[in-house]
């Protein structure tokens, strides 16, 4: 479309896939005696989850940005084209992953911690099935998955992650909406999306005592506040006091380790825990996208990360199910350091292959059917040597 609105930013993919290093990192078993070394990789396994965080704000950031460009180029939001783009870019991939998963998951001989759902009967496999399609295949098909996480706890490894696209693809659903009725008044959505900060806030305070985790950890109500901080940044995001941005988004992290506890416990930490974290993520990817610095650019915007960012779907999709396979394999027959670094290497490089493959033979037949639907250009074709940073303002044409 001659003269439409374009929105690409090279970093957004490159902290993609940063975010899901962090989700990798946490579902790596832990390394064993080696203090030190132990120590570091210890905290970033224990904290790890906040990638999830980071992809739900870049997740809304990225398509508020796109549908108030499109309200502003039209007059109006095409919800028949989000859905179509959406479905197209989501579908094709988890639909192959949550059949492959169960499929998988009866003939890989785990045990009830590997399936995090030790009151099931693992045996024998007809069982399994029967179990695992009765409680969790009907929720995950239609994108309820979090629920029967909440409720019975992750199905089983390759699976449970999904509960996260079952959050993200009831908010492409509600969202488009929500924004329509909205888009006329920028003050309108922002008091529309700090009013969903505070509900979520007062759901875990409301649930935090009288229900076990994954309750909080899973129920969308819970875990809006990525989401709602991800639709201001949107409206917000600016190149203004990037140093001081940075470094409160960098102490915010911090103090989250400093808590007492982790979201399993469901302490009354866990209150304020997911809204530091949102927020500090927000500044963070705020400082990211609107830095011009040569460092950041450096670890952001090389051709690598930004390539591995545009495959972090599949990545992330695909990553647990290929550890669990590598940490089987290896760790049994190579214990210790060596061992685990090549469980680790292979585990990953494994994940890259598998999901570049996917990506390149089966993702990318649909995306291109994604384009015909696509009002405001928004991949990497589109991008344009301006960085379209007016002096406190993100632009509509970023490179």
């Amino acid at each position: 479309m001659a003269g439409a609105p374009r929105f690409y930013v090279r970093q957004l993919d490159g902290i993609r896939f940063y975010a899901f290093l962090l989700v990798f990192i946490h579902h790596t078993k832990p390394l064993g005696a080696y203090p030190i070394l132990n120590g570091v990789l210890q905290k970033v396994h224990a904290y790890g989850w906040m990638g999830v965080d980071l992809f739900f704000v870049l997740s809304a950031f990225l398509i508020t940005r796109l549908l108030l460009l499109e309200y502003d180029y039209t007059g109006s939001i095409s919800i028949k084209s989000f859905i179509i783009r959406r479905c197209l870019r989501i579908w094709p991939l988890y639909y192959l992953m949550l059949l492959f998963g169960f499929f998988i998951a009866t003939r890989l001989q785990v045990t009830p911690t590997e399936f995090f759902i030790p009151s099931f009967s693992l045996s024998p496999d007809t069982e399994r099935m029967w179990d695992l399609v009765r409680s969790y295949l009907g929720f995950y098909s239609v994108f309820l998955g979090n629920i029967s996480h909440a409720i019975w706890g992750a199905p089983m490894i390759g699976i449970g992650l999904m509960w996260s696209i079952s959050i993200e693809e009831q908010f492409y659903i509600i969202w488009p909406f929500i924004l329509r009725s909205l888009a006329h008044s920028r003050r309108k959505i922002l008091i529309f999306a700090m009013c969903g900060l505070v509900f979520s806030v007062l759901m875990r305070l409301l649930l935090y005592s009288r229900t076990a985790h994954p309750m909080i950890w899973a129920l969308t109500v819970t875990r809006l506040d990525p989401i709602m901080l991800g639709i201001i940044l949107a409206l917000w995001c600016s190149d203004n006091y990037l140093k001081l941005k940075g470094v409160l988004g960098l102490g915010l992290l911090y103090a989250v380790t400093l808590l007492p506890g982790n979201v399993e416990h469901q302490s009354i930490h866990v209150v304020w825990l997911y809204l530091m974290v949102a927020t500090a993520f927000l500044l963070l990817v705020n400082v990211v996208v609107a830095s011009r610095s040569q460092v950041m650019a450096a670890f952001f915007s090389n051709r690598v990360v930004v390539y591995l960012g545009q495959i972090s779907y599949g990545l992330y999709l695909t990553h647990q199910t290929i550890g669990l396979i590598a940490r089987r394999t290896i760790l049994p027959k190579m214990p210790g350091l060596s061992g685990w670094m090549i469980y680790v290497g292979s585990s990953l490089l494994a994940t890259i292959v598998v999901s570049m493959v996917l990506y390149h033979f089966y993702e990318r037949t649909f995306l291109r059917l994604k384009g015909r639907y696509s009002i405001v250009a928004s991949r990497p074709d589109c991008e344009v040597k301006s960085s379209g940073l007016e002096k406190g303002q993100l632009g509509t044409e970023n490179g």
